[in-house]
């Protein structure tokens, strides 16, 4: 192979090796949008982690602050994050997201809102609670006209449920 063929192929090699569109792996975070602070998000893992074995908690939501967050991203939102570098150890932790994705709300039937929605107007509620404290999202329901949302007070360690009509 003369040396333009040798120069072709690097090339290729070189740039099929830097090309990440559709093999950008699983996300390494997955959860709801509970608090947007500028261009941070505070994303909570929708699963509670049970650590009551080894003397931790029974419920515990993992929590990250995230900087680098979508402009159209709302409270609420459910999404998918990829972790660009290292994510620090607090609670709740930081890191940077390389991207994240918004996962499409549940509509229901009958409903005006969809589930993003009345996540937002529960989150609101909470706007003026102790900085400290994280809510995760436990549950959303719709019935008859009422929407329930179930937040999971981190620091309280409990339950807190609002009921609204459309």
């Amino acid at each position: 192979m003369n040396m333009k063929g040798w120069i072709l192929l690097g090339t290729g090699i070189v740039l099929a090796g830097c090309s990440s569109e559709g093999e950008a792996g699983p996300p390494s975070h997955t959860g709801y949008v509970t608090e947007i602070d500028g261009d941070r998000m505070l994303v909570v893992e929708e699963e509670p982690e049970d650590y009551s074995d080894t003397g931790g908690l029974e419920t515990f939501y993992d929590a990250i602050w995230f900087e680098g967050t979508p402009e159209e991203l709302l409270p609420g939102d459910f999404v998918h994050v990829w972790a660009e570098g290292a994510i620090a150890e607090s609670y709740p932790g930081q890191g940077t997201a390389e991207r994240a994705s918004i996962i499409q709300p549940e509509e229901y039937s009958g409903a005006e809102l969809d589930e993003q929605q009345a996540l937002e107007l529960a989150l609101e509620e909470t706007a003026d609670d102790d900085a400290s404290t994280h809510y995760a999202v436990e549950d959303v329901t719709f019935e008859e006209g009422l929407w329930t949302v179930t937040l999971y007070d981190s620091i309280a360690q409990r339950s807190i449920e609002w009921e609204f009509e459309e």
